[in-house]
């Protein structure tokens, strides 16, 4: 679903247009939440976008940019087709890349009704994470052999992410005395005249 046609007129009306092949009809839409799928409080909508805003401001504050834009199209590629990157020759090799991700449990949280009138978002769930793996690649072996790191939560009391980044600077700082050569400046009279 995407905007065939926008205006920036007040009274302006929304249609739908439903086509099949040739056949094509519009429809009056007279509630613009419940045509994205937003039956409970309602969304602030930019009509040229179809982003959703839970404040009206939040929408005055896109539509001043949005407005200098043009409207978007979702373009997706075709049914059974595959996407595949072929410019290689713009990319930039870099020495070390780092793959890392978490596995967490999701605890269901009590919470108290918020306040209608107020704008709110409405916590229901947290995730709380059990595990993390990183696994580091360098673009030579010889420089740096890949490796993994894994860590399993023992207890509750584990606090992972702290964990994750405690390890993930023990491995930069590895890597970085590793791989750092000292190189004498050449600092030459002409140079530091120039200087």
């Amino acid at each position: 679903m995407y905007p065939l046609r926008h205006t920036k007129c007040e009274e302006a009306i929304d249609l739908l247009l439903i086509s099949d092949g040739e056949k094509q009809h519009y429809c009056l839409i007279k509630n613009f939440n419940k045509l994205l799928g937003q039956s409970g409080m309602p969304i602030h909508y930019c009509k040229r976008r179809l982003n959703g805003f839970m404040r009206k401001e939040a929408l005055t504050n896109h539509k001043t940019y949005c407005n200098e834009q043009d409207a978007v199209k979702v373009d997706l590629p075709e049914p059974d087709t595959m996407l595949c990157f072929k410019n290689y020759n713009r990319s930039m090799r870099v020495p070390f890349v780092i793959y890392a991700d978490f596995e967490s449990c999701i605890k269901s949280l009590d919470t108290c009704q918020p306040n209608i009138n107020e704008s709110y978002m409405e916590k229901i769930q947290k995730h709380i994470p059990i595990s993390f793996c990183i696994y580091v690649k360098c673009f030579d072996n010889n420089v740096y052999m890949p490796h993994m790191v894994t860590f399993t939560a023992e207890n509750e009391d584990d606090d992972v992410g702290q964990i994750f980044v405690d390890t993930l600077e023990k491995i930069i700082k590895k890597i970085y005395n590793q791989t750092k050569f000292a190189k004498k400046m050449i600092y030459t009279k002409k140079r530091s005249e120039s200087f």
